[in-house]
């Protein structure tokens, strides 16, 4: 599929990032009523779920066979946390 043009760098506000509650093009890994990062609900966001997928969604795409869960653990409360995308 084609990837999105998403800016996660630190210093982008998480508003601008075209990731905060943005459907993915990239598809939605059959998560029902998927967001890229879904604010307050880890369950529909994409993003984590690619960080834990081992298959051909994975992301990043190479170099790993195995879910970083310290990685995951952290961005999951993360977004958990989030009310919004401010």
């Amino acid at each position: 599929g084609q990837g999105s043009l998403v800016d996660l760098r630190f210093q982008t506000p998480l508003s601008q990032t075209s990731a905060c509650n943005v459907r993915p093009n990239a598809g939605d890994l059959d998560i029902s009523n998927a967001r890229i990062i879904a604010p307050g609900d880890a369950a529909r966001s994409v993003l984590l779920a690619r960080m834990q997928t081992l298959g051909e969604d994975r992301m990043p795409p190479i170099s790993t066979l195995i879910e970083d869960t310290e990685a995951t653990e952290l961005i999951a409360q993360w977004i958990e946390s989030l009310a919004a995308c401010d």
